[in-house]
């Protein structure tokens, strides 16, 4: 079983490969549109460059409800006026040292859980995640932008400080 190959979902690997003689449950995991999404990752990016401006003292953000609509309004920002995506931003990722670290963890445990892990495949995916979802947008150098300064400026009196 392969979980880093990503022709196939988790439930698909698990009822088909994992589960001798499940063959009903593996076809209706192939069809089933709903299983599909069932591990998606959500991008905290958005997010982050919110609170990040709130701890500088850009603006306040007093519960969950003025988080979300500031984070949305973070990513039309990004998207919509500026025209960018995610993979604009400049990240932060972590050390060398760190991915190593992480790389071997996953390794071993990996191997424990699944012995037969196609261990080229793991360390594939690690390397495309280690400069991608592994990192985080450096808010730092986001924040001193000026475009971001102005954004942030132009906010609701409301949730400004």
């Amino acid at each position: 079983m392969n979980f880093h190959d990503k022709s196939k979902d988790f439930s698909e690997y698990f009822f088909c490969d994992a589960i001798p003689g499940a063959k009903h449950t593996c076809q209706f995991a192939k069809n089933d549109e709903e299983t599909h999404s069932f591990n998606l990752s959500v991008d905290l990016a958005y997010g982050n460059l919110a609170f990040a401006a709130r701890k500088m003292g850009l603006l306040k953000i007093a519960n969950d409800t003025e988080m979300k609509i500031v984070s949305a309004a973070v990513q039309n920002h990004h998207e919509q006026t500026l025209g960018l995506t995610r993979d604009d931003f400049k990240l932060k990722c972590p050390s060398a040292a760190r991915l190593q670290q992480l790389l071997k963890k996953s390794l071993k445990y990996e191997k424990k859980v699944f012995p037969q892990l196609d261990e080229d495949a793991l360390k594939s995916d690690f390397k495309n995640k280690s400069t991608t979802v592994l990192c985080d947008v450096d808010t730092a150098v986001t924040l001193k932008m000026p475009e971001w300064q102005t954004f942030f400026k132009s906010l609701k009196v409301s949730i400004r400080v």
